[in-house]
């Protein structure tokens, strides 16, 4: 689910056990802090990796850096970590699921054999 639609879901809880003005205006935002939080970390964190990106870099991002790097090239490879990782890009299931002990095992396994390998390169036909 989209970052925007677990925020309307958690004003509608709010709405329907009849919270106050006051009470959702005090409430919801930490709420929504915490929805926002892991997808905009991600987000940020990617962001720096950019020359042309202004700022420093969180505690962590190198350590965030090489868990994507070693996803995504999983990813070429196994599918059940590519769908894992387009259902959270796509917001479909939660990053967190990137972060499950099945995939941080299979992303820890394929560090610890040896640098990364470049995918297999595909010819495409000529027309």
């Amino acid at each position: 689910m989209t970052v925007i639609a677990r925020e309307v879901v958690e004003l509608a809880r709010a709405l329907r056990a009849g919270a106050s003005v006051d009470r959702i205006t005090t409430q919801l935002p930490r709420r929504f802090a915490k929805i926002v939080r892991m997808p905009w970390t991600t987000a940020a964190v990617q962001d720096t990796r950019l020359p042309t990106t202004d700022g420093v870099r969180i505690p962590g991002a190198r350590a965030m850096d090489w868990y994507t790097d070693t996803l995504w090239e999983l990813a070429t490879r196994d599918p059940a970590i590519a769908s894992t990782l387009w259902s959270s890009y796509q917001m479909i299931t939660s990053s967190r699921t990137l972060f499950a002990p099945r995939i941080a095992a299979r992303v820890t396994a394929r560090r610890l054999a040896g640098p990364p390998v470049p995918p297999e390169r595909v010819d495409t036909p000529q027309r």
